[in-house]
């Protein structure tokens, strides 16, 4: 069970905002973010079985994040990986060329899924489950799940704004400190858990991102474990071509980096 929230355009200085969980079993291998590739400069995790991410930017601002969309049937090991559908589309500049192209792109090659891409300007979302049809991505507060993009009845999505009201009564945008107690829930406000630990599997990363409008200055921080327990470090250096630092643990977030 993956979450993506997702900010599209509610803040002039960092108009696009993701704050994520990613789910996996706890046998299969990854890896913190770094350059997965160049010309297009793209980073972010790295699956290591596959090759590919689950989520990743480019040096264009294009964000592009898949969750494994909820089915009956075990996944089939013969179909390509989802995660190199990943890196394909961040070798791409604007979600707009993206969705342009989508009709080339055969998603029954890959198992369930749920994919978004976004940038600065606008996104979309769309599944190769019966709904085929792309949702654009309004200006606006949005969560993916296993069971849909903003999908009416998902207890995930009701839980995930009934946690943020409850937190963001002085405005409509959260600050960074709560992006990240939002990823560490438990389930307490009597919702469905953010953060799961399962006994094959569980909450295995978790990503607070925040794109500002000079690519430069924008934010990446990243918790490699559960985030209830693992301390988010800072690879906003990643932005920077050419750039290497040891990414440090950001103790109490500091600043508002997202006001």
């Amino acid at each position: 069970m993956c979450t993506i929230v997702l900010y599209q355009n509610v803040s002039a200085e960092y108009p696009l905002i993701i704050a994520s969980n990613r789910d996996e079993r706890y046998a299969r291998p990854s890896s913190p973010p770094s350059v997965l590739g160049e010309r297009p400069r793209i980073i972010g995790g790295s699956d290591i079985k596959a090759g590919g991410t689950w989520m990743g930017v480019n040096q264009f601002g294009l964000w592009v994040g898949i969750a494994n969309r909820a089915a009956a049937a075990l996944p089939d090991p013969r179909r390509r990986s989802r995660g190199l559908l990943c890196i394909d589309l961040l070798r791409d500049k604007s979600s707009r060329h993206v969705l342009s192209k989508l009709s080339k792109i055969n998603l029954d090659d890959y198992n369930p899924l749920i994919l978004a891409v976004a940038d600065r300007e606008s996104g979309f979302a769309v599944s190769n489950g019966t709904d085929r049809d792309p949702r654009i991505i309004e200006p606006g507060f949005h969560v993916l799940t296993n069971a849909g993009f903003d999908q009416d009845g998902d207890p995930r999505r009701e839980g995930v704004r009934k946690r943020l009201l409850a937190q963001t009564a002085t405005g409509p945008m959260p600050t960074a400190q709560v992006l990240a107690g939002l990823m560490k829930d438990h389930g307490e406000l009597g919702t469905e858990a953010l953060c799961i630990h399962g006994d094959g599997g569980g909450t295995r990363s978790s990503t607070i991102l925040a794109l500002h409008e000079n690519l430069a200055d924008s934010r990446y921080y990243y918790a490699d474990g559960p985030p209830c327990r693992t301390g988010y470090s800072d690879y906003s250096f990643l932005f920077s071509e050419g750039a290497a630092a040891d990414p440090g643990v950001t103790n109490g977030w500091g600043t508002d980096i997202l006001s």
